[in-house]
C-alpha cells in the first residue's frame, strides 16, 4: 500500500482490523473509512501525515478515546457512530483552532436496557389477548 502515494479514498470496511499505526504513507487521502472492524486504539501518530483528510468513517469499532483526532487539520467529517467512548469531555479533543469538525452521531456507551431502569418500570396490567 505504501506505493499508493496518491490515493485519495481508502475504504477498509469489514476486515477485522484491530490497530490503526502508520497510515502516513497516503499524504493526499481525503477520505477514509474503516468502519465496522474492531478498533480498539489508535497511535497517537498514526495520522500525522494525513494532512488532506476531510472524511473519516470508524463506526462500529471499540474505540475509547477521542484524543487521536486532535491533529488532522483538515478533518471536517468524523463518523463515531457504535462505539466503546464513555466520557463526554472527549469531544473537546476535537477542538482545532479555524476549523469546524463536524461529528456526527457520536455515541457514548450505551445506556442500560430500560427494563433496567426502576423510575420507568411500570406494569401495563395487559393480560393475554388483550392487546
Amino acid at each position: 500500500m505504501e506505493q499508493c502515494s496518491k490515493l485519495e479514498e481508502l475504504s477498509l470496511d469489514n476486515n477485522s482490523i484491530k490497530h490503526i499505526e502508520g497510515a502516513t504513507h497516503w499524504p493526499h487521502l481525503q477520505r477514509l473509512s474503516l468502519a465496522n472492524n474492531f478498533i480498539a486504539t489508535i497511535d497517537d501518530s498514526a495520522l500525522d501525515g494525513l494532512t488532506q483528510l476531510q472524511h473519516l468513517s470508524l463506526e462500529n469499532n471499540y474505540i475509547t478515546s477521542l484524543s487521536t483526532f486532535q491533529d488532522v487539520p483538515a478533518l471536517s467529517e468524523l463518523y463515531l457512530s457504535n462505539n466503546l467512548v464513555d466520557n463526554a469531555r472527549d469531544i473537546f479533543y476535537l477542538k482545532v483552532e479555524c476549523t469546524v469538525i463536524s461529528v456526527i452521531a457520536v455515541l457514548l456507551t450505551p445506556p442500560p436496557p430500560i427494563s433496567t431502569w426502576p423510575h420507568l418500570s411500570c406494569d401495563v396490567g395487559l393480560e393475554d389477548g388483550e392487546y
